[in-house]
C-alpha cells in the first residue's frame, strides 16, 4: 500500500513541479488510521529521481514507446523478470506507464527497468530533436555506461596531491604491505 502511495506521490510531484496542497479536514480515501508526513514523500520522490537519473541521466525514455534492438549488444544478458516481462510486451508503441498498467505492475518499477535495459542497451532511444551529428551521436543524447565512446569515469577520490591525501596513501600501503 505504501509503495502504491509513494508512487502516486511521485509521478504527481514531478508532473505539477510543486508540492500538492491538501483541504483541512478531508477525510483520506484510504481512511482514517492511514497518515504520510508530506516532508518524508517529497524526500522519496527526490531519492527516486536521483535513482533514476544515476541509471540514465534523460527522461526521454519514460514518454518514449518501449523498443527493444533487434540484437543483443553482448553474448549474455542476464534479466529480472519484470525487465524479462517488458522486453517480451513491448510492442514498440506502448510507453513504459502503459506497459506498467498492462502488466499490473507499479509505474516506478517499470520506469527503472526500462532505464535499466536501455543503460544495458537493449532498448531503442527515442529520435532525437535535431541537433548536428557528431561521430553518429547527437551531441546531447546521453551515453550509457557500456557505451566505447563515453567518457572514463574516476575509479576513486579525486586525487588533488595535498600532502594529507599523499602521507594517508603511503600509511594505507604500509599496512597493506604489513598484512602480507
Amino acid at each position: 500500500m505504501l509503495g502504491a502511495v509513494l508512487d502516486a506521490a511521485f509521478f504527481l510531484l514531478q508532473v505539477t513541479g510543486s508540492r500538492p496542497k491538501f483541504r483541512p479536514g478531508e477525510r483520506h480515501w484510504l481512511g482514517g488510521q492511514w497518515f504520510f508526513e508530506v516532508e518524508a514523500i517529497v524526500r522519496e520522490c527526490a531519492r527516486r529521481a536521483a535513482q533514476l537519473t544515476a541509471i540514465w541521466p534523460s527522461a526521454e525514455l519514460d514518454t518514449a514507446p518501449v523498443s527493444p534492438v533487434r540484437r543483443l549488444p553482448g553474448h549474455r544478458v542476464v534479466l529480472s523478470d519484470l525487465q524479462w516481462e517488458i522486453l517480451i510486451h513491448a510492442d514498440r508503441e506502448a510507453t513504459p506507464l502503459e506497459l506498467a498498467r498492462r502488466l499490473g505492475r507499479p509505474g516506478y518499477s517499470t520506469l527503472l527497468a526500462v532505464r535499466r535495459l536501455a543503460a544495458a542497451g537493449l532498448l531503442h532511444r527515442p529520435a532525437a530533436t535535431a541537433l548536428p551529428l557528431r561521430g553518429g551521436r547527437r551531441d546531447h543524447e546521453p551515453r550509457p555506461p557500456h557505451d566505447p565512446d563515453a567518457p572514463a569515469l574516476p575509479l576513486g577520490p579525486a586525487v588533488n596531491g595535498d600532502p594529507t591525501d599523499l602521507n594517508l596513501l603511503i600509511r594505507l600501503k604500509k599496512a597493506l604491505e604489513e598484512l602480507s
